[in-house]
């Protein structure tokens, strides 16, 4: 699967799941390695997340892996989203320390689930598996999603 693919279903399980989805077009205009899709939704804390698509084989260019931990350092969600062949789902973070980026959390499965009703199932599990993946990986949690 192409990674425009990719986009586009994740685009509309989201927005299926209520959320607002603004894609990132690189211009002239503004500076390099912003993620791919900024996504709005209550479910999240801050209220959005960053999310920079790859698939599987897809490589992370300099300029993404730093604007994404210069937006992690100021707690705003932001992955890289990475789909595997398999249909697994993938939240991967670029610390600091690391050479490459590091898997948080797998989503199994995702791509299988199907139909209308599946699509907003996927689009609810992605908002879930993010704050999942932020507390896994930074220990801040959302209280809203886990009754704490």
């Amino acid at each position: 699967m192409l990674e425009a693919r990719f986009q586009s279903i994740l685009k509309d399980d989201l927005k299926l799941a209520g959320a607002v989805v603004f894609n990132v077009h690189g211009s002239e205009f503004q500076s390099s390695g912003w993620p791919d899709l900024i996504v709005f939704h209550g479910k999240l804390v801050g209220g959005c997340c960053g999310l920079e698509l790859k698939i599987q084989g897809g490589k992370e260019r300099t300029n993404q892996v730093i604007k994404l931990r210069k937006l992690q350092d100021r707690k705003f969600r932001g992955f890289f989203l990475r789909l595997w062949n398999d249909g697994d789902l993938t939240f991967e973070v670029q610390r600091h320390s690391d050479k490459k980026p590091r898997q948080v959390l797998q989503v199994r499965g995702w791509l299988q689930m199907s139909g209308k009703k599946g699509c907003r199932e996927r689009g609810h599990i992605l908002l879930s598996a993010v704050e999942e993946a932020w507390e896994s990986e930074f220990g801040i949690i959302n209280p809203e999603l886990t009754g704490k």
